[in-house]
């Protein structure tokens, strides 16, 4: 009952930021899944890798859609090295300091096909909702607003 409560005053909080129509600000609030388990195991399925390197793959923004955390990068790295997704060993034989590499094993492989599964049901379920959000919007007829009524998508007026 206690986190019910916390959940739908949580909500009412959101619900009742006014917008300012600055910097996004107008774009939903909360938390978005960043699904950083699964781009390092995908990266890392491609071949071997370091740390430093997959953060870097990461930031070009092909895989996640933030520029991701390095620390949240290498305790992922290390869970799925102890729950033995990945396997790392430390490469000296370049010239320079040791990089610890990573690489995926087959339980890793496994684990990323069920990580596959589940984004394809969240993305199912999200189509759905905009499926029935996209014709709610046509069965009441809402129109879009033009931008010089609005300056923002969800049609609150020039500050």
């Amino acid at each position: 009952m206690y986190y019910i409560y916390i959940y739908v005053f949580s909500i009412y909080i959101n619900m009742s930021l006014k917008c300012n129509c600055q910097e996004n600000s107008c774009r939903p609030h909360g938390k978005t899944p960043r699904f950083l388990e699964p781009c390092v195991l995908l990266i890392l399925a491609r071949g071997m890798s370091y740390g430093y390197e997959i953060i870097e793959m990461l930031k070009k923004g092909i895989l996640v859609e933030t520029n991701p955390d390095a620390g949240a990068v290498y305790r992922i790295l290390r869970c799925l090295e102890k729950n033995q997704y990945i396997i790392s060993a430390w490469n000296t034989a370049k010239a320079g300091a040791a990089k610890r590499m990573y690489t995926i094993t087959d339980s890793g492989r496994g684990y990323l096909a069920r990580w596959a599964e589940n984004i394809k049901t969240k993305r199912d379920c999200l189509n759905s909702i905009l499926k029935e959000y996209s014709e709610l919007k046509k069965s009441s007829g809402q129109k879009k607003k033009t931008t010089r009524e609005s300056s923002c998508p969800e049609g609150h007026p020039k500050p």
